[in-house]
């Protein structure tokens, strides 16, 4: 009786390191989406970036977001953590880079160390805060988002554009009077 309940014991452990232990060390992060929503401002004003990640799965893997823009038309000055990635116990935090030689743009890194709550804080991850540079003509600048693996090599997972809208004053005020 012993042999088989030994046997028995075996197998359950076996199986959970074949099929469980993968799960937990970063398959996961494929089931990530990354999104923004629309930012708006004048040139010379403040902006916050809203980001957000959507999953089912509760990852554990840390991971990158990049946001890749160009210095001539942004400024980057903060980041904040949302209030659900708080809740959760993540820790994000940030850092400024120059972007590949050759390249004219910046790259901020922002490092997600996910905690060890039991949900995934679905939502409104962060806001990157952002000065939009005086003269920048209206129209949208345009921001590239990217979720990366830091595990191993680094592997790019998402890539998604968003755009800050900049209008001139004038603009700006008609369009909050007429909606």
């Amino acid at each position: 009786m012993k042999t088989a309940s030994r046997s028995l014991l075996l197998l359950v452990v076996l199986c959970f390191h074949l099929f469980a232990f993968p799960s937990l060390q970063g398959a996961q992060l494929e089931s990530i989406e990354l999104s923004f929503s629309r930012a708006t401002a004048r040139a010379g004003e403040q902006v916050s970036l809203p980001i957000y990640l959507k999953s089912d799965d509760n990852i554990r893997e840390a991971f990158q977001l990049t946001l890749r823009f160009s210095p001539s038309q942004l400024t980057y000055e903060a980041l904040e953590s949302g209030y659900l990635a708080r809740k959760a116990g993540w820790v994000l935090s940030a850092e400024l880079k120059k972007a590949p030689e050759g390249e004219s743009q910046r790259e901020l890194k922002i490092t997600v160390q996910p905690g060890t709550s039991d949900f995934f804080p679905s939502g409104l991850i962060a806001q990157a805060r952002f000065l939009v540079t005086d003269g920048v003509p209206d129209g949208d600048i345009v921001v590239h988002g990217s979720l990366e693996r830091l595990s191993g090599a680094n592997q790019t997972i998402q890539e998604v554009p968003t755009h800050i809208r900049v209008y001139s004053q004038l603009m700006y005020a008609c369009f909050f009077y007429m909606h």
